[in-house]
């Protein structure tokens, strides 16, 4: 009976989550009421408050469970040794594209600095854990790295949900790995000396 009950309250979840993402192309997320949402998932309207408190709680949960996801599903590929393994990023991006239309309903919805803020410390947790042992480059402090890694993948992740996923997920992984190991200018071929910066 447990998983019985454990399906329906994942397909509710899902039901509603798939609602509020619908709703998003249609109106603004202030515009959304609890009303909209269950009756757009054709869920009862007790079964919503049952699991959530009003609609900012729906979306603080959901961002919850998103996140998480996201750590759960490269999980394995999170170790040390495998910092610049392609297939880490490969899950990482396997798991933003099987969720894109969650994802983008936070990016419509404005609510994306959220999220992002969220997985951003998240992200640098799970960094410090995976470098905090290495002896790092004299000049170069752990803090700076891992923060620029994070908002370096913190921001090609929303451009790549923004323009509707226009590479797919192995040549993402593919070129975020080599960004990530080889550094940007590196493999664009270009050399400091022939930028020419603004003034």
């Amino acid at each position: 009976m447990g998983n019985t009950n454990d399906i329906r309250v994942i397909r509710t979840k899902r039901l509603l989550m798939n609602a509020f993402a619908e709703l998003l192309e249609e109106k603004d997320f202030a515009e959304i009421s609890v009303k909209d949402i269950v009756e757009k998932a054709e869920v009862a309207r007790t079964t919503f408050y049952r699991n959530y408190l009003d609609k900012e709680d729906f979306v603080e949960k959901i961002k919850k469970e998103l996140l998480e996801g996201v750590f759960i599903a490269c999980e394995k590929e999170r170790m040390p040794d495998r910092l610049t393994s392609e297939k880490y990023y490969q899950k990482f991006f396997e798991y933003f594209y099987k969720n894109r239309i969650f994802f983008n309903s936070f990016i419509n919805s404005g609510k994306w600095s959220e999220f992002s803020e969220d997985f951003f410390e998240q992200g640098v947790a799970a960094y410090q854990e995976m470098i905090g042992e290495y002896n790092l480059n004299e000049g170069i402090p752990g803090d700076i790295l891992i923060h620029y890694i994070i908002a370096a993948h913190t921001g090609v992740v929303q451009y790549w949900l923004k323009k509707n996923c226009p590479y797919s997920v192995e040549d993402m992984a593919k070129i975020l790995t080599r960004i990530t190991v080889d550094g940007p200018l590196k493999i664009a071929g270009l050399r400091a000396a022939q930028l020419k910066l603004p003034k």
